[in-house]
């Protein structure tokens, strides 16, 4: 039973010294100790069960170690800049791993000790490829930054190729031979990147171009493809005339990239209009819809009974409104930051007196930007409080008007009729809202009667509103006023029953001391 493993040992022995070998010292005593593991396997471990994965590597935590000191040297090219250490690493993780498996410890040891070293030393190794070769390394790394993996595949793979072989120069110490290689090496990576950024930067627009056409917009939106197509001609124009300057070549094909892409959009958005027969009116009342729901986050409901000019001023006017706010936010960051800035520059004293300052200015700062959030938040809550025929609810700087047309009244009468009590009870929880408020109402009336007779009515139906406030409210009646102006301040048209509709109405403005 001994016979065969002698015979493999004398036979890797025999090998290895031969005047033909051809190996490396590595990796022929890589080879000895592999046939030595194999031989004491065979003898010592016949019809023993093999351990799972799992087992192995919580048996041998030396194998996984060794597992991920591999794994990390291969993504740092450890293999391409020193492949005779990086191999024979990965040579005695392969070799430990079956001894694992076979739950041989001796083996394990050895061959993880091994394998350790052997990855130290390859990670040495590479150091100093690296070292030598750093001009070829640094044109590999912007040819695989611009995308030559991707683009030239196999233009790639041979170049890395020849970068190990010249790499295993240095690792078999003949130094002065990868050096004469080492110019020859960083051109060719150098033109692969030129050829990568070209390839890329035209192809990307050539494709968006092409999916343009495809999509008809040469015919469609002929405009704008045109300009598409154009760009994409200066920005390979621009690539032909000179090469290195990619930065306007790339800004051309990505011009031409948006451009294409907004041509196919246009003709998708045509060729919508046409499947659903949109005739003019159609496409206006889509394009209103869109501009409504893109407007919506700005707290205004458009209307569009105003012509489109006013109306995308009006829009305009709440963005820059917003806009003011951010840069105000804005300047308010920046003075904080200047005040950290001559806070260094300032005595001890000076700094202390500074730091209380921006404290302060940071909490007024916080303060107001609480306070605004929580108004926005109440006005939203209040606006969804009441149905399109009860009220209508609006804002006027940190104030609140609830137009209230469904709080009825007896005719002639300013008795609040019973079934409005569940809508006065919305108003006084909405007034409740905020804190303190003075309460201002304002009685309304169509224009059926004499004016005295309306005046004198809406002053009575505000006076019943506020005293509903008041005694089911529990509101105290010094901070409510009350008054009527009859028909004098109408919102709609007295000439039909609609607008008679609107303008009887009571007016609730719930008046905010302003945030400070």
């Amino acid at each position: 039973m001994l016979t065969g493993p002698r015979m493999v040992k004398d036979g890797r022995r025999r090998n290895f010294l031969s005047e033909g070998n051809k190996e490396t010292p590595i990796k022929a005593i890589n080879n000895v100790i592999l046939a030595a593991i194999l031989g004491s396997t065979v003898v010592g471990c016949a019809g023993t069960k093999q351990l799972t994965q799992q087992e192995m590597q919580q048996q041998y935590p030396a194998i996984t170690s060794l597992e991920q000191a591999v794994a990390t040297a291969r993504q740092n090219n450890v293999d391409i800049y020193a492949p005779d250490g990086f191999a024979a690493a990965e040579q005695q993780l392969n070799t430990a791993s079956g001894a694992g498996k076979r739950s041989q410890k001796p083996a394990v040891d050895k061959a993880t000790n091994i394998g350790l070293a052997a990855i130290d030393q390859a990670n040495r190794d590479a150091d100093n490829s690296r070292e030598i070769l750093s001009e070829v390394v640094q044109a590999r790394s912007k040819a695989i930054d611009a995308g030559a993996r991707d683009v030239f595949p196999k233009d790639t793979a041979e170049l890395d190729k020849k970068l190990s072989e010249t790499a295993n120069l240095i690792e078999r110490s003949k130094v002065e031979k990868a050096k004469q290689i080492r110019p020859e090496l960083r051109q060719a990576f150098s033109d692969l990147e030129l050829r990568t950024l070209k390839q890329g930067t035209v192809q990307r627009a050539e494709l968006a171009v092409l999916h343009a056409r495809k999509n008809d917009a040469h015919k469609l939106a002929p405009k704008t493809f045109n300009a598409a197509q154009e760009s994409l001609t200066l920005a390979t124009a621009l690539l032909e005339a000179n090469r290195a300057d990619r930065d306007k070549a790339e800004a051309a094909a990505q011009r031409a990239v948006v451009v294409a892409d907004r041509s196919s959009n246009i003709a998708e958005l045509i060729k919508d209009f046409d499947r659903r027969d949109f005739e003019s009116e159609d496409i206006v009342l889509w394009y209103q819809e869109q501009l409504a729901e893109s407007t919506a986050p700005l707290d205004k409901k458009l209307q569009f009974n105003e012509p489109n000019k006013a109306t995308i001023q009006g829009v305009k006017k709440d963005i820059n409104a917003l806009i003011d706010d951010r840069r105000q936010l804005a300047s308010a960051a920046q003075r904080l930051a200047d005040a950290d800035a001559a806070t260094a520059a300032l005595s001890k004293k000076h700094v202390e007196e500074i730091s209380m300052l921006k404290q302060e200015a940071a909490g007024e700062h916080a303060q107001l930007t609480a306070s605004q959030q929580d108004h926005e938040r109440k006005f939203s809550n209040i606006q969804q409080m009441y149905s399109a025929d009860e009220a209508d609810v609006f804002r006027q700087k940190d104030n609140v008007v609830i137009s209230v047309r469904g709080v009825k009244f007896p005719t002639g009468s300013s008795e609040i009729e019973p079934h409005s009590f569940a809508l006065m009870n919305k108003i006084i929880k909405s007034i409740q809202t905020f804190d303190h408020p003075v309460v201002q109402i304002v009685g309304h009336t169509d224009a059926t009667g004499g004016a005295e007779t309306n005046k004198k009515l809406s002053a009575q139906r505000a006076d019943s509103v506020a005293r509903f406030l008041s005694d089911v409210g529990g509101y105290p009646a010094d901070r409510i006023q009350a008054e009527g102006v009859g028909s004098d301040k109408p919102i709609a048209s007295n000439a039909t029953p609609e607008g008679r509709a609107q303008n009887r109405r009571i007016d609730v403005m719930i008046i905010n001391k302003p945030a400070q």
